[in-house]
């Protein structure tokens, strides 16, 4: 059987292409580096005030002036630059530091679903979308026996991201030569967002030791015995 493989990013009003892999305009070694004095964390009452002073604009005005709006409310000029590099579509909610690289957890509130977005920063480049379909290792997890036997009973498996919620991921690891390795989760679904999880897959992240992004690589694929 011809194994099918569809990877599915969210469906959003605005695209990800862009900021998911971003490189400073002056150069690698002088661009805004994150840390947690770039976190926001607005209240209902603002987003609800933001919502409606920005209501009447369209992509990209809208991004502009939810900006604008987080300037108002007293957001930190980090918080903005951060806010910037997403291109106006959100803004950091937490932030953990691991090494030469760390992870931000942005929110973006105006999307209709999948409103929690990791990305890995401060190295090279400075900013990673751990979903972006074009980092992923689909001629890897395409050879993968496990991945195999789900695809060949359901030719019509996805892969999503996991739960981007809270901060108890990504796993990192220090790995020989000083190279830094972030392990995050994916779901194996049945054609679409909202239907039957077949399995999980791990995606190993690797940097150098000078926080050069080397490529993605799969770590594991399991099987969901319940699935249907």
């Amino acid at each position: 059987m011809k194994i099918r493989f569809t990877i599915f990013i969210f469906l959003v009003s605005f695209s990800l292409k862009g900021f998911a892999q971003t490189e400073s305009k002056n150069g690698a070694n002088n661009y805004f580096k994150v840390d947690s004095t770039a976190l926001w964390q607005p209240g209902m009452s603002i987003m609800q005030h933001i919502r409606e002073v920005c209501a009447k604009a369209k992509f990209p005005d809208f991004g502009k002036c939810f900006v604008a709006q987080m300037k108002v409310s007293g957001a930190s000029p980090q918080a903005v630059e951060f806010a910037k590099m997403t291109d106006n579509q959100g803004y950091l909610r937490d932030f953990k530091r691991f090494g030469l690289v760390n992870v931000a957890y942005s929110n973006f509130p105006f999307r209709a679903n999948e409103n929690q977005v990791c990305f890995l920063v401060n190295g090279s480049p400075n900013m990673i979308d751990v979903d972006d379909y074009n980092l992923m290792p689909l001629k890897g997890i395409k050879k993968n026996i496990i991945y195999k036997v789900i695809a060949s009973k359901y030719p019509d498996v996805t892969i999503w991201p996991g739960d981007r919620s809270g901060t108890n991921y990504p796993v990192m690891l220090n790995l020989p030569g000083g190279e830094e390795r972030f392990i995050f989760s994916y779901q194996l679904q049945k054609g679409c967002h909202a239907c039957a999880i077949l399995g999980n897959a791990k995606f190993a992240f690797d940097f150098n030791r000078s926080g050069k992004f080397l490529g993605v690589k799969v770590i594991s694929v399991e099987t969901i015995s319940q699935a249907k």
